[in-house]
């Protein structure tokens, strides 16, 4: 008999600094009751806490399941792409679920129902939940995209996905072999890139259930900025992967809507002002003729008012 039989699942877990968080987040991994093995592939990337000392634990408790790297020096500011680097090429498992160290699981067949769900729906490649957020200690809100009408939960396609953020980290699970398909060339790759790609390769599933909780913090690595530094990381990620598959419809739209921000909110430089709006104009032209006219008209008016046209109103 093999003791160690291969994982149907691997658990993908990013740590930094999330001493606070990491024992329940490790909690909500081995909580999981399933009728098939696991593994939990955590990366410690040269925290300066106790997150490390914490892993080691756990290691020592369940040495078959938790399998750690630890970095001596943080390879995120050096620009790693830490999950394609050490993260997935790591995962034997047919499907991968993430969670990162300052989130958690709290329904203890999260995995069982999301394994189920693919294992009898080979069309789809990914499925996720609903989730609720936590700040200070506090649950804030409860966070369920698209219809929560529907019981059980529902099916979305990349379009869908554009219009509605329905891929929560904490609450996905996909197919490994989706990562194939996956273009991880990009300088500031991110979880949008890794789910635009996946999406590109089968439908996914949405839980009309809480799986798990976001936390809010001010380590947070995009949580913890503030709205401008949001905005400009959200400029880049897009306009990035806009700029590789222009011929995305849908990718036009999100990078019209990235670049809309900084200019609703002022986030840009003079000499930035033209470039700005000449690509919104591509994109425009290149996105649903269903939203062409009205938001024309949207960044006419925009334009209007930030030169000091005026229409009369007497």
């Amino acid at each position: 008999m093999n003791k160690n039989p291969q994982p149907l699942v691997s658990v993908c877990c990013l740590a930094y600094n999330h001493e606070p968080f990491i024992r329940q987040c490790l909690d909500g991994f081995m909580m999981q009751q399933t009728d098939f093995p696991f593994e939990i592939i955590i990366h410690d990337d040269a925290s300066t806490d106790g997150t490390a000392d914490i892993i080691r634990e756990y290691v020592a408790k369940y040495p078959d399941i938790i399998k750690p790297i630890y970095q001596k020096e943080n390879q995120y500011s050096e620009g790693v792409n830490i999950v394609s680097t050490y993260q997935f090429p790591r995962a034997i498992g047919k499907y991968i679920a993430l969670c990162e160290g300052d989130d958690y699981w709290t329904d203890p067949l999260k995995l069982q129902k999301q394994v189920d769900f693919l294992e009898a729906h080979e069309d789809y490649s990914i499925c996720s939940s609903g989730y609720l957020m936590k700040k200070e200690g506090q649950i804030i809100e409860r966070v369920m995209q698209g219809d929560e009408t529907k019981e059980n939960g529902f099916t979305y396609t990349l379009e869908d996905w554009i219009d509605n953020w329905l891929t929560k980290t904490l609450t996905v699970v996909f197919r490994r072999k989706a990562l194939d398909t996956v273009d991880f060339d990009y300088k500031y790759f991110r979880d949008v890139h890794l789910f635009y790609y996946i999406l590109k390769t089968g439908k996914g599933y949405y839980f009309s259930e809480i799986f798990g909780v976001y936390t809010k913090h001010a380590g947070g690595i995009f949580g913890g900025l503030d709205m401008k530094q949001q905005i400009i990381i959200s400029y880049n990620v897009w306009k990035e992967l806009w700029l590789k598959n222009k011929n995305d419809t849908f990718l036009s739209i999100s990078h019209y809507c990235s670049i809309r921000n900084r200019l609703r909110y002022g986030i840009y430089k003079s000499n930035e002002l033209f470039p700005l709006l000449r690509d919104v104009f591509i994109c425009l032209l290149l996105s649903r003729f269903s939203i062409v006219y009205k938001e024309f008209i949207n960044i006419t008016k925009f334009i209007a008012a930030l030169f000091g046209f005026h229409s009369s109103t007497r």
